[in-house]
């Protein structure tokens, strides 16, 4: 059924270059989370608004609390988002048993929609056509300039993002790597075989295999099982269990196997998928994969995926964080929030209000220092690409569609950036 012929391919350098930790506690507010991102990223904000706006001659009030009505200036806070449709667990548990369930929406887009920007001093509401202009999310840490009017909004005139470091220069090697999202085993599907085929060299044209030899590396980037269908069964006692059906488990470890024999596999979890959902998601544990476990070229990781390639920097996710954004932003342009997410330096800044996560205290894991060469979200509609310049650098942005969809993988260059689609 499963090929296993091995063929000689490139080798290139790798290694993990962002690990989270064990060591979880949830005795903690979720509070906390908020003010330990703007204690860290403030000063890297306050850099950028100094280089934009230090030419203007407008003060930096440093506590809301300080701003003054008609003065032109600029302040730092966290952003809040505050979208009236949004579902409430409240609501959800106070509604009568009686009372029907509001429809789940695409969008939670309303006109009495407000932004608000706080610190430790206080919080302010923020007005202005910018804010509808520019793909701005709760939880991010941004500069408004601005000034306040006689009701007592802050009238923001321009926005200023987190700085980064510099990049880390690109150079070139000759080699691919093989992205692929939502390949969601469960029934089987002749189009799983024909990829895995593919990717171990056992079909294609001369041109195909050549190609393929210098793949050096799949990443699998989430939603490997289709949606469960576990259901509730009697035991032996007369409760309710749940019944769990490894079929599809059984197909992922049989595909992975094969894949693992030939080339090195990277397995990120999806909301999907057998492992917890908060994020950072954790790997999926390594005693599911009874075959796939006995290669080391297998390796189980962490959603974000954050590693290198020689000189090649790569952040990888499984995609909840733009579809997250999406529901709740007016822009239906996924690769606008993927660039907003590394323009405010944050993987996840929608974590924890709409997207959850650990209750971290002392750290964000979620901060980018360095903007990557290669950011990819996992499991989007369709297959986009944008290059992306800093002043330091630039960011190749893969929107990888899922392959049970679209049986799309996409082919990336790691010394050019350069994609190709392979459709099946």
């Amino acid at each position: 059924m499963l090929g296993s012929n091995q063929m000689q391919r490139s080798n290139c350098s790798f290694q993990v270059t962002r690990t989270y930790s064990n060591q979880k506690s949830f005795t903690q507010q979720y509070a906390g989370v908020y003010f330990t991102r703007l204690s860290l990223l403030r000063p890297r904000v306050l850099e950028t608004c100094k280089r934009e706006w230090g030419h203007l001659n407008v003060e930096y009030k440093s506590k809301l609390i300080d701003i003054e009505q008609g003065q032109s200036c600029y302040l730092i806070g966290t952003l809040f988002v505050d979208r009236k449709l949004k579902p409430n667990i409240i609501s959800d548990i106070t509604r009568d048993q009686w009372e029907q369930k509001p429809a789940d929406q695409d969008k939670y887009i309303s006109d009495a929609d407000e932004f608000v920007v706080e610190d430790e001093s206080g919080r302010c509401v923020v007005v202005g056509q910018l804010l509808q202009d520019v793909v701005l999310c709760t939880g991010m840490i941004v500069g408004f300039l601005g000034s306040e009017d006689q009701s007592g909004h802050f009238n923001v005139l321009d926005v200023c993002f987190p700085s980064a470091e510099p990049q880390s220069p690109l150079e070139p090697k000759d080699c691919w790597i093989a992205l692929v999202s939502g390949l969601e085993f469960g029934v089987p599907d002749l189009k799983c075989q024909l990829l895995l085929d593919y990717l171990t060299g056992e079909s294609g044209s001369d041109q195909d295999q050549q190609l393929v030899k210098q793949i050096v590396r799949v990443i699998i980037c989430g939603e490997s099982l289709a949606p469960s269908q576990a259901k509730f069964v009697k035991n032996r006692f007369g409760t309710d269990e749940l019944e769990y059906e490894p079929t599809a488990m059984d197909h992922l470890d049989q595909f992975i196997s094969v894949l693992a024999s030939n080339v090195d596999v990277d397995l990120l979890p999806g909301k999907q998928d057998l492992t917890s959902h908060l994020m950072p998601q954790t790997p999926v544990n390594h005693g599911m994969f009874q075959k796939s476990c006995l290669y080391s070229s297998f390796h189980s990781v962490y959603n974000p995926h954050m590693c290198q390639m020689d000189t090649l920097s790569l952040i990888l996710t499984s995609g909840q964080t733009v579809d997250t954004i999406y529901k709740y932003c007016v822009s239906t342009d996924r690769l606008d929030m993927a660039e907003a997410t590394l323009k405010a330096c944050h993987l996840a800044p929608v974590a924890p209000d709409l997207l959850w996560s650990y209750p971290y205290k002392d750290e964000d894991p979620f901060i980018i220092d360095e903007r990557p060469h290669v950011y990819v979200i996992g499991n989007q509609p369709q297959f986009e690409t944008r290059l992306v310049s800093w002043d330091h650098g630039q960011t190749k942005i893969v929107l990888l569609p899922k392959f049970s969809q679209t049986k799309q993988i996409v082919l990336l260059h790691t010394g050019t950036l350069e994609t190709k689609v392979v459709q099946f």
